[in-house]
Protein backbone atom coordinates (compact mmCIF):
# COMPACT_ATOMS: atom_id res chain seq x y z
CA UNK A 1 0.00 0.00 0.00
CA UNK A 2 2.64 2.08 -0.88
CA UNK A 3 1.75 6.06 -1.49
CA UNK A 4 4.20 5.59 -4.79
CA UNK A 5 1.25 3.16 -6.33
CA UNK A 6 -1.24 6.03 -5.46
CA UNK A 7 0.59 8.96 -7.33
CA UNK A 8 0.19 8.23 -11.33
CA UNK A 9 -3.76 8.07 -10.40
CA UNK A 10 -3.18 11.79 -8.57
CA UNK A 11 -1.47 12.91 -11.29
CA UNK A 12 -3.88 12.17 -13.81
CA UNK A 13 -6.71 13.58 -12.04
CA UNK A 14 -4.64 16.64 -12.34
CA UNK A 15 -4.02 16.25 -15.92
CA UNK A 16 -5.19 18.79 -18.57
CA UNK A 17 -7.11 15.80 -20.48
CA UNK A 18 -9.00 14.50 -17.08
CA UNK A 19 -12.78 15.72 -17.24
CA UNK A 20 -13.44 14.30 -14.08
CA UNK A 21 -14.48 16.63 -11.33
CA UNK A 22 -15.98 16.21 -7.88
CA UNK A 23 -15.60 12.58 -7.93
CA UNK A 24 -14.85 9.95 -5.19
CA UNK A 25 -12.24 6.99 -5.76
CA UNK A 26 -10.47 4.27 -3.52
CA UNK A 27 -6.95 3.38 -4.91
CA UNK A 28 -4.13 1.29 -3.10
CA UNK A 29 -1.70 -0.74 -4.62
CA UNK A 30 -2.50 -0.36 -7.87
CA UNK A 31 -5.96 -0.82 -7.85
CA UNK A 32 -8.31 1.89 -8.65
CA UNK A 33 -12.31 2.04 -8.67
CA UNK A 34 -14.46 5.40 -8.97
CA UNK A 35 -16.85 4.66 -5.94
CA UNK A 36 -20.85 6.40 -6.46
CA UNK A 37 -23.53 6.80 -4.09
CA UNK A 38 -26.91 4.77 -4.63
CA UNK A 39 -29.76 6.61 -3.40
CA UNK A 40 -32.86 3.84 -1.69
CA UNK A 41 -36.17 4.07 -3.22
CA UNK A 42 -36.99 6.58 -0.63
CA UNK A 43 -40.30 7.64 0.89
CA UNK A 44 -42.36 11.04 1.08
CA UNK A 45 -42.66 10.93 5.21
CA UNK A 46 -45.80 12.92 5.12
CA UNK A 47 -47.54 14.36 2.23
CA UNK A 48 -48.97 17.70 3.96
CA UNK A 49 -47.17 19.14 7.51
CA UNK A 50 -44.60 18.42 9.38
CA UNK A 51 -43.30 14.90 9.81
CA UNK A 52 -43.57 13.25 13.51
CA UNK A 53 -40.79 10.71 14.83
CA UNK A 54 -43.71 8.19 14.46
CA UNK A 55 -44.29 9.11 10.63
CA UNK A 56 -40.81 8.05 9.76
CA UNK A 57 -41.31 4.96 12.11
CA UNK A 58 -43.96 4.03 9.67
CA UNK A 59 -42.17 5.26 6.70
CA UNK A 60 -38.71 3.86 7.75
CA UNK A 61 -39.00 0.45 6.05
CA UNK A 62 -39.74 2.14 2.47
CA UNK A 63 -36.81 4.86 3.23
CA UNK A 64 -34.17 2.16 3.49
CA UNK A 65 -35.54 0.11 0.66
CA UNK A 66 -32.93 -0.40 -2.07
CA UNK A 67 -34.92 -2.65 -4.35
CA UNK A 68 -35.41 0.17 -6.76
CA UNK A 69 -32.39 2.08 -6.05
CA UNK A 70 -30.79 4.63 -8.60
CA UNK A 71 -27.26 5.46 -8.98
CA UNK A 72 -26.58 9.37 -8.22
CA UNK A 73 -24.25 10.72 -9.76
CA UNK A 74 -23.90 14.30 -7.91
CA UNK A 75 -25.87 15.72 -5.28
CA UNK A 76 -27.73 18.52 -7.56
CA UNK A 77 -29.53 14.96 -9.30
CA UNK A 78 -30.27 13.79 -5.84
CA UNK A 79 -31.34 17.07 -4.22
CA UNK A 80 -33.61 17.11 -8.13
CA UNK A 81 -35.10 13.79 -7.40
CA UNK A 82 -36.33 14.65 -4.09
CA UNK A 83 -37.81 17.81 -4.99
CA UNK A 84 -39.85 15.94 -7.70
CA UNK A 85 -41.06 13.56 -5.48
CA UNK A 86 -42.00 16.10 -2.62
CA UNK A 87 -44.09 17.86 -5.58
CA UNK A 88 -45.94 14.87 -6.52
CA UNK A 89 -47.78 15.27 -3.25
CA UNK A 90 -48.05 18.93 -2.47
CA UNK A 91 -52.02 19.65 -2.84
Amino acid sequence: MDPKYVVPFTLYLCHEKCEESGGVFEVGGGWCGKVRTESARGSVVKPNGIPTIEDVEAKFEEICDFEDSLAVDSLQEASMRMLAAVMEHED
